[in-house]
C-alpha cells in the first residue's frame, strides 16, 4: 500500500487510502501549520481522518489537533469538515467520562468564534456545561424559525428538568403551520420521561405515523442521542425488525436513513 502523500495529491483523480506511519502522521500534522493552500489542507485533513478510522491516530490526538487548528482556519469548507469530525469524535468515540474531560476546552474553543453560524451550530450540539447552556439561551445572532426550533430541542435534551417549560415556550413562538406540526411531532422524543419516549417509539412502528419521513428521522436522532445512554438500547431490535416493511412501503432512501440515524450514535458492546 502507498505510504507517502504526493505533493500533487490534490491533482489526482483516483481515491487512495494512505495508511501512514507515526513519522508520516507527524509530518502531515506539521504541514497543516505550514501550508497556505486550502485544497492541500483539505486533503491532509481527509487523509488524517481516514487514518483515524484505520486506528493509526488516537481519538485524543485527533481532538487535540482539531482544537489546535480550528481558531486559525478560515476556509469555510475545511472549518465545516473539522467541526463535523469534532462532533463525531465527541459523541461517538468518547465515553461519558472522557467527554467531561474535554468539555471545558471544547466549549471555550468554539465559543471564541460562536458569532459565526457554523461554530454556533457546533457549540449548540456540543455544549453541556451549565455555563454553556446559559450562553445558548441567548444566541449571538438572529435565528430563523427552524433554527430556533433546533435550539429548543437541544436545550430540552440537555436540561431535562426544564424540558417542558423550554418546549412550551418555543412552541408558542412558532408561526409557520408546517413548522408547528413538525415541532409537535418531534417533541415527544424529547420527553424527559423514558416511558413517554417508549410510547412515542411504539407509535412509530405504525406506518401511518411515519408518513413525513424527515420528521421521523429527526425524532430518531433525539431518541438515540448519546445522552440517552442505556435507555435507547431497547429500540434497536424493533428498529431492525421494521426495515423490510419500510423498504417495501417507504420512499427511496428512508430505510437507509432509518438504520443510519438509529445505529450511528451507538458505540457500546451492548448495541453491537
Amino acid at each position: 500500500r502507498p505510504t507517502l502523500i504526493p505533493k500533487n495529491l490534490e491533482a489526482l483523480d483516483d481515491y487512495a487510502l494512505y495508511q501512514l506511519t507515526p513519522a508520516q502522521i507527524s509530518q502531515l500534522t506539521s504541514e497543516l501549520t505550514s501550508t497556505t493552500a486550502p485544497y492541500r489542507r483539505g486533503v491532509l485533513w481527509s487523509v488524517l481522518w481516514e487514518n483515524f478510522l484505520e486506528k493509526k491516530i488516537t481519538t485524543p490526538d485527533l481532538i487535540a489537533l482539531i482544537l489546535q487548528h480550528l481558531p486559525q482556519e478560515k476556509t469555510e469548507i475545511i472549518t465545516q469538515f473539522m467541526l463535523n469530525k469534532l462532533q463525531t469524535l465527541f459523541w461517538v468515540y468518547l465515553s461519558p467520562s472522557e467527554r467531561t474531560r474535554y468539555q471545558a476546552q471544547i466549549e471555550k474553543n468554539l465559543h471564541s468564534r460562536w458569532q459565526e453560524k457554523t461554530f454556533f451550530k457546533a457549540y449548540q450540539n456540543l455544549a453541556l456545561s451549565p455555563a454553556a447552556l446559559k450562553y445558548l439561551a441567548h444566541p449571538p445572532m438572529p435565528l430563523d424559525e427552524e433554527e430556533s426550533m433546533a435550539l429548543a430541542f437541544e436545550l430540552a435534551l440537555k436540561k431535562p428538568t426544564d424540558a417542558h417549560d423550554i418546549l412550551n415556550h418555543h412552541e408558542k413562538l412558532i408561526k409557520g403551520a408546517d413548522n408547528l406540526k413538525r415541532f409537535q411531532f418531534v417533541r415527544p422524543a424529547l420527553h424527559p420521561d423514558e416511558s413517554s419516549r417508549d410510547a412515542f417509539f411504539t407509535a412509530l412502528t405504525l406506518a401511518k405515523n411515519r408518513s413525513v419521513t424527515t420528521w421521523v428521522i429527526e425524532a430518531l436522532h433525539y431518541l438515540h442521542h448519546p445522552l440517552r445512554t442505556m435507555s435507547r438500547l431497547k429500540y434497536l431490535a424493533p428498529t431492525l425488525a421494521l426495515v423490510p416493511e419500510i423498504k417495501q412501503s417507504g420512499p427511496l432512501f428512508f430505510a437507509e436513513d432509518w438504520i443510519e440515524t438509529t445505529f450511528a450514535p451507538h458505540n457500546s458492546p451492548e448495541a453491537w
